[in-house]
């Protein structure tokens, strides 16, 4: 039986672990999720949860259980639906995390997002708003990106003519 990392399982049944984790977890404040359609808010929650997972050491199916638990209106309706087909097993994170993946960023979505920010420019955004949305959609297109070098090149290609001057001109003065 999976659960909390140093826990003694043979001294406790599964549904008291469940209970034990959960209020521990419960203090972390994990965010809930309600089914939103936005791609930002499904990959929003699924980092947060992954991360509160890890911090609380949460392991195992269990991952998948205290997850669940914070899904609510159409995600949980969604949720129940899946639970009650009979062929169809959620035992792991992973697998969890696909068929979340699937009902609620589906691949034109990403689709999308790797469009945009294959075509992201800053236009008239600041430097500061252009590097918001480039972090926010670099999570789509991570083969594109494989390091610093080629993050740099790809920020750098976005910016107005007049920014990307003053880039240059930094570049050199740096050298």
């Amino acid at each position: 039986m999976a659960g909390v990392e140093g826990q003694n399982e043979n001294d406790e049944t599964q549904d008291d672990q469940i209970t034990r984790i959960q209020v521990k977890f419960r203090k972390t404040r994990p965010p809930v999720f309600k089914g939103d359609p936005n791609p930002m808010a499904v990959e929003e929650w699924l980092r947060k949860m992954r991360r509160k997972m890890n911090e609380q050491r949460v392991l195992g199916n269990l991952n998948v259980t205290i997850a669940s638990i914070y899904l609510e209106g159409q995600a949980y309706q969604w949720w129940e639906s899946i639970l009650a087909m009979p062929d169809v097993e959620i035992a792991t994170w992973v697998a969890f995390e696909a068929i979340f993946l699937e009902k609620y960023f589906r691949e034109t979505m990403k689709t999308m997002k790797v469009r945009e920010f294959t075509n992201l420019y800053q236009g008239d955004m600041t430097v500061g708003q252009y590097q918001a949305k480039f972090e926010e959609l670099m999570h789509f297109a991570p083969y594109m990106i494989p390091d610093e070098f080629a993050k740099a090149k790809k920020f750098e290609e976005g910016l107005r003519l007049e920014v990307k001057e003053k880039v240059e001109l930094f570049k050199l003065k740096s050298c």
